[in-house]
């Protein structure tokens, strides 16, 4: 499985920054940007490929709700442009690692501070996204990882903006949530 994440920066026109991690063996790779189209680009060439992933939405402390929803809906609705037999899903049951025709979506908590260039949302994109890799190998994506039933989700709005959720239900349904924390000190290929 590969797992993307995406961060917005703080403003209306915030930067962009993106990273992608798999496990190969021992290893972990990661690869990253400040391109939207190259996240676009390497997400629909994985999905032609028939290798699973997933992508998450890091959302900073204090989010600026509206860029982060906004971007991820953007990510997702040029993607099933690309991929039209694309599906998604909250779902932390779903059997993502082995269907390539459905992403899992998920949300990560930034708690670092510095959200303030492109290189460092690639880097918090990175630690998030290598921790959900952790946590989903580890066993740790579970029922402990989700929001409460109810509460509004940032990814399930994204996904109802993005037409990959048609059910107003979308936006109040659990959404798996990873907490890095530690930040991502391994190299980064730059894309």
């Amino acid at each position: 499985m590969i797992a993307y994440c995406a961060a917005v920066g703080t403003g209306p026109t915030g930067p962009f920054g993106w990273a992608g991690a798999r496990h190969d063996g021992t290893n972990t790779i990661v690869v990253g940007g400040s391109s939207l189209d190259m996240l676009v680009n390497r997400m629909t060439g994985d999905f032609e490929k028939r290798r699973p992933f997933s992508i998450g939405m890091l959302a900073p402390p204090f989010p600026q709700v509206g860029g982060q929803v906004n971007e991820l809906a953007s990510v997702l609705v040029r993607l099933k442009l690309l991929a039209p037999d694309l599906r998604a899903t909250l779902d932390v049951m779903a059997s993502v690692e082995t269907d390539a025709t459905t992403i899992l979506v998920w949300e990560a908590a930034s708690h670092r501070a510095g959200n303030t260039t492109a290189v460092d949302l690639v880097e918090n994109a990175a630690s998030a996204a290598v921790t959900f890799l952790d946590d989903l190998r580890a066993g740790l994506i579970s029922a402990a990882n989700v929001i409460a039933p109810g509460k509004v989700s940032l990814t399930g709005t994204a996904l109802l903006l993005s037409g990959l959720a048609m059910s107003l239900t979308a936006a109040r349904q659990p959404t798996i949530v990873v907490s890095p924390v530690a930040h991502w000190a391994g190299p980064i290929e730059y894309v």
